[in-house]
């Protein structure tokens, strides 16, 4: 795959040209690895991105393309022996091997001046990193699909944060353009921020990540990251250790938090109105799926405020709980079992009733 870079008319553009041994159909990197089809080889961002360093340039392909190479990679410019190194280390090779053609001995890697770079997404996680970090530059993409700008209230918010120079929205098309739609590897939300913190001379990007996906693979199992450093590198995560080893470190600051402490962080720095849950609405929160019902529940936990639930008594969300108090069932049927007499759910088991009855 050839790769190409360039500004024109105010915008960005990254444009895959592809060749005979790469793919128009393939797997995505996430979840169950659901087949895509690229569609549009002609990524666009509504911001000028002209002087980045090619190291950063090079990752962003990666992210919006990785899923569509076959063996070959022809970079925009030149890329830095660290990157080439890093994207063939041996984690990687369980995906595939990338011959990169364009590799110079001479490039000097990016170096961050100042600043943080925050890749907002609006919802609970990273709004509790933009209360905690108030100085960090807020970055949020928003979404085009077939021509048509998504409807999201986080683009409002972070148009406000643009207008008093402290924030960001970029519009592009790199999360439509295969189908079914969708970033094909978790890096690939992190985009616009990279751009942005490329374009800025920033230190650090920071994400929203969490610990149910730090650690606990979403509530199915404890990943173990320092372990896992040794393999995947320092990070603990193979695709994370690019950015650290480009010199532009993800950072995840809340890898050791809760759902529960993310809420109480972002309710009290927060107007409640701007952390964006869900959607569905328009761009709004509908307030009866799965997602409200989860926020809503996490909620009341937190502020221990009176919450309306009836209108989640829907199909949506009672196939989720049936499912979900059966497990809950069992389990408490098992810690019965241990010492042969009832006994109430302690604290910790509060934790678990949020990974299993709210695990949606």
């Amino acid at each position: 795959m050839i790769f190409l870079h360039y500004v024109s008319g105010g915008c960005t553009f990254i444009e895959a040209i592809f060749e005979d041994n790469d793919l128009k159909t393939s797997k995505r990197l996430e979840g169950v690895g659901v087949e895509i089809s690229n569609r549009n080889p002609l990524v666009f961002f509504n911001k000028e991105y002209s002087d980045i360093h090619p190291d950063i340039i090079g990752l962003v392909c990666l992210a919006i393309f990785y899923p569509f190479i076959g063996s070959d990679v022809t970079f925009p410019q030149p890329i830095t022996p660290k990157l080439a190194e890093s994207i063939n280390r041996d984690i990687f090779l369980k995906h595939k091997k990338l011959n990169i053609r364009n590799v110079s001995q001479d490039l000097i890697p990016y170096l961050g001046e100042q600043g943080e770079v925050l890749a907002f997404g609006g919802g609970m996680d990273s709004s509790a990193i933009r209360a905690l970090f108030p100085e960090a530059f807020v970055v949020h993409e928003a979404s085009i699909k077939n021509g048509i700008l998504v409807a999201d209230d986080a683009n409002e918010l972070t148009a406000s944060l643009e207008s008093k120079g402290r924030g960001s929205l970029v519009e592009t098309n790199s999360r439509f353009i295969s189908n079914p739609g969708g970033w094909h590897v978790w890096i690939g939300s992190i985009v616009t921020a990279l751009l942005e913190a490329g374009k800025r001379r920033a230190k650090y990007i920071y994400a929203g990540t969490i610990l149910g996906s730090a650690f606990m693979s979403n509530g199915a199992k404890y990943f173990d990251r320092h372990a896992s450093s040794k393999w995947h590198g320092p990070s603990g995560n193979y695709w994370q250790q690019l950015f650290w080893d480009i010199g532009l470190p993800l950072v995840q600051p809340l890898m050791g938090c809760s759902e529960i402490l993310t809420m109480q962080a972002s309710l009290k720095y927060l107007n409640k109105n701007e952390i964006s849950y869900c959607t569905a609405d328009n761009g709004k929160a509908c307030g009866v799926c799965p997602k409200c019902f989860r926020r809503s529940c996490i909620e009341n936990y937190v502020t221990g405020e009176q919450i309306d639930f009836s209108r989640f008594d829907n199909n949506a969300v009672n196939l989720i709980l049936n499912k979900n108090l059966f497990i809950l069932d069992t389990y408490t049927q098992h810690l019965f079992h241990l010492d042969g007499r009832p006994q109430v759910l302690l604290e910790i088991d509060w934790h678990f009733y949020l990974k299993t009855i709210l695990s949606v």
